[in-house]
């Protein structure tokens, strides 16, 4: 299957439904939202005379201390170790798990900058650790959703070559983690037992997924489009109804247009993955399904 696969055609948060959470900010109950990528302080109408405040002397809400963190958090690849997959209950960071994970990535940042003295190292890693602990204590939905946006922005980084020297492992890493358990049910519909192979697409490189047999071991090797964690995986999409989805091409009347992957004979041996349109549509539940009979003219 070949497709081009460095740039994402919709909005990576489209097939995300919107959360929200309540906290304690001066002394009440405000809301805060996630929407379209961004987090949304519903009781802060009037941000900037409250930055201004702030300037003079006065305490940032904390609502609005999270969007600032938010953003300053956004970019930040080693969060990609964090997250789960939507609607997989099991999976994720258990509250036992936070603080541990905190003075991790909090010494990532101090050990950049051991050679300019301990003191700084120590202030940056306190800092860090302090941030990534209110952040953290944010409801699971925001914090998939935050390291979500962090895949995002390493899809679009991902032909700087400065920036794959920096963070190509790591996220390589990430990638292949989160993609391969979809990719080994997708084998195992030509054979068992599968092994699996999976890289992210190098830039301007189109998706490529092929399968041969070697040695009775389906060898199943991929090289998806960076975009495919946040904007298909993420979303909970990647397999409904046992169908393995590619990309999300546009959206509109509810549903999804997408690219769906399916196996074709290229020998006695082996396969490609050929991309075929599909939609999927919301149920009753919210849950993507398959639409079998796309009603024509819908999109």
């Amino acid at each position: 299957m070949r497709h081009r696969g460095d740039r994402a055609v919709t909005p990576w948060w489209v097939a995300l439904p919107d959360v929200s959470t309540s906290l304690q900010c001066r002394g009440r109950d405000h809301h805060l939202r996630w929407e379209a990528g961004a987090l949304v302080a519903d009781d802060h109408a009037d941000r900037e005379a409250e930055e201004a405040l702030r300037a003079l002397g006065g305490e940032l809400p904390a609502c609005l201390r999270l969007q600032r963190l938010w953003a300053r958090y956004a970019d930040d690849v080693a969060l990609v170790t964090l997250g789960r997959r939507p609607g997989e209950a099991g999976l994720g960071l258990a509250p036992a798990a936070v603080a541990p994970m905190v003075d991790v990535l909090g010494r990532a940042s101090g050990n950049r900058l051991w050679r300019r003295g301990s003191a700084q190292a120590d202030a940056a890693t306190d800092g860090r650790r302090g941030d990534l602990l209110s952040l953290l204590s944010l409801p699971l939905p925001f914090i998939d959703r935050l390291v979500l946006g962090v895949f995002a922005h390493a899809a679009r980084s991902w032909h700087h070559e400065g920036f794959r020297s920096a963070h190509g492992l790591r996220l390589g890493a990430a990638w292949s983690s989160r993609a391969q358990p979809a990719l080994r049910r997708l084998g195992e519909r030509l054979h068992a037992p599968v092994a699996v192979a999976c890289t992210p697409a190098a830039p301007a490189q189109p998706t490529s997924v092929r399968a041969e047999l070697s040695g009775g071991v389906l060898v199943v090797s991929a090289e998806l489009s960076p975009w495919w964690v946040p904007t298909v995986w993420g979303a909970g999409i990647s397999e409904p109804q046992g169908r393995f989805i590619l990309r999300v091409v546009a959206s509109g009347g509810g549903g999804l247009a997408v690219e769906e992957g399916e196996w074709e004979p290229t020998g006695s041996r082996s396969w490609n993955l050929v991309a075929r349109p599909a939609h999927l549509r919301r149920d009753d539940e919210g849950l993507f399904r398959v639409d079998e009979r796309p009603r024509p003219g819908s999109w």
